[in-house]
């Protein structure tokens, strides 16, 4: 199953954070859409593999350059984080980070527990810099990730329409080293 990180959230609940396995795909998948459902924090994709196909392709996921963890709360997977390492090779030094959770356990340190795994990551792959968007409405999030450090570098507005509500897609970036700066 690889390596468990076990910790506790705020309230006190035993969180486990691991890497995907191929039967957890129907359960991601149940859990995409609930979120998605929601409007307000991930919009739906256009991505929506098969149970069978999802399994592939964590089966053949390469750590080297992607990896999906989950995290265990209450006995059950209850949200996810997803990292790809870019393969363009002018990129390579770059990785983008998305992530989701239940709505019933948002704001108890899971999301902190997930870009700590997030950081890490791209820092044991000496990586350079991480990117990320998200919906201006998702203000937790947003918090979160400027408490990584996280800055905005970017606006879709009106990116997204949720019946008479527009949202605006931010992008944001981190640097790992000051040697990231951009030349001019």
């Amino acid at each position: 199953m690889g390596r468990i990180d076990t910790r506790l959230t705020k309230d006190g609940r035993a969180m486990h954070i691991r890497l995907a396995l191929p039967g957890d795909a129907v359960r991601l998948i149940e859990i995409t859409d609930t979120v998605a459902h929601e409007q307000y924090y991930i919009g739906r994709s256009s991505f929506n593999p098969s149970p069978e196909d999802y399994a592939r392709d964590i089966a053949t996921c390469d750590l080297e350059n992607r990896a999906l963890y989950v995290v265990e709360v209450d006995g059950g997977i209850i949200g996810a984080l997803e990292i790809n390492r870019s393969t363009n090779p002018k990129r390579k030094h770059t990785m983008s980070i998305g992530m989701f959770m239940l709505s019933g356990y948002r704001g108890v340190g899971i999301g902190t527990a997930l870009m700590q795994t997030a950081i890490a990551w791209g820092k044991t792959r000496k990586l350079e810099k991480a990117f990320l968007s998200v919906y201006h409405s998702n203000e937790a999030a947003l918090a979160l990730y400027r408490k990584f450090g996280f800055v905005e570098c970017g606006r879709y507005t009106k990116q997204y329409r949720v019946g008479d509500f527009y949202i605006d897609e931010i992008f944001m970036e981190y640097f790992f080293t000051e040697s990231g700066r951009t030349l001019n």
